[in-house]
C-alpha cells in the first residue's frame, strides 16, 4: 500500500509552515469520479441489454416504482465493462480505489453482494477493442457486503479495500485509458442493481 490513510473519506491537507524563509503550504488532493457518469451509465437505457465481456447480459432497469434505472444484475458474475481515461493530473505512484453503489429488492439481512473490479490497461493505439481484454484484479478486493433493506442505496467501502496499487500502471495520464470491468456475485440477493462505480486517485501536483 502506497497511499497515505484517511478513514473520514475526505480530503487530507498537510500544512508545513515555516520550513523555508517564506514558508510552504502543501495539499494532498483526493478526487472522486464517477465512472458511469453520475449514476447515469449510458443516459436511460431502459431493459436495454449492455454488451458484457462475460457470459451474462446486464440491462438498465427501473428500480422499484420509481423512475430511477440502474444497471440490473440478475445472475452471478453478469459483468458490465467501461472505459475510463486515465485523469491528466492522476499520480499512477499512488493507489486508486474504487466503490460500488448499489441496492436490490429484498429486506434487510437477507443476502449480500460480492463486487469483483477487474481491470485491463488500453493504451490507445494499440488497445484492441474488439477482442476480449485481459482482465487484472484489484491487490487488495472489495469486501462482501450484507444488503440493507429494499431498495436502500448502499455503496462499499473504500478505506483499505478495493485498492489498485500505486506503480502498477504504466499508462500517460491525460490520454491513455483503464478497461474496468464490475461483475457480481450475489448470496441469496437477486436482481441486484449498480448505481455507480466511482474512483479514488491522487492528483499529482507539478512544480
Amino acid at each position: 500500500m502506497t497511499s497515505p490513510t484517511n478513514g473520514s473519506g475526505a480530503s487530507t491537507v498537510h500544512r508545513l509552515r515555516n520550513t523555508t524563509r517564506f514558508g510552504k503550504e502543501f495539499v494532498i488532493d483526493r478526487p472522486i469520479v464517477s465512472l458511469w457518469g453520475g449514476g447515469n451509465l449510458v443516459g436511460n437505457l431502459l431493459a436495454t441489454a449492455l454488451a458484457s465481456e462475460s457470459a451474462g447480459a446486464p440491462v438498465m432497469a427501473a428500480i422499484g416504482s420509481s423512475v430511477r434505472t440502474g444497471l440490473l444484475i440478475p445472475d452471478t458474475n453478469d459483468a458490465h465493462e467501461v472505459m475510463w481515461r486515465l485523469p491528466d493530473d492522476i499520480d499512477l505512484a499512488q493507489d486508486i480505489e474504487f466503490r460500488v453503489l448499489w441496492t436490490n429488492p429484498q429486506s434487510a439481512a437477507t443476502g449480500s453482494a460480492l463486487w469483483a473490479v477487474t481491470y485491463a490497461e488500453a493504451t490507445v493505439g494499440t488497445f484492441d477493442m474488439g477482442a476480449v481484454a485481459g482482465a487484472e484484479t484489484l491487490d487488495t478486493i472489495i469486501a462482501n457486503q450484507v444488503d440493507l433493506g429494499t431498495d436502500i442505496l448502499q455503496y462499499t467501502l473504500w478505506d483499505g479495500a478495493g485498492v489498485l496499487d500505486g506503480g502498477t500502471l504504466s499508462g500517460t495520464p491525460g490520454d491513455d485509458f483503464l478497461s474496468v470491468n464490475l461483475a457480481c456475485t450475489h448470496t441469496t440477493v437477486t436482481d441486484t442493481h449498480a448505481i455507480d462505480l466511482q474512483a479514488r486517485y491522487f492528483r499529482k501536483w507539478a512544480g
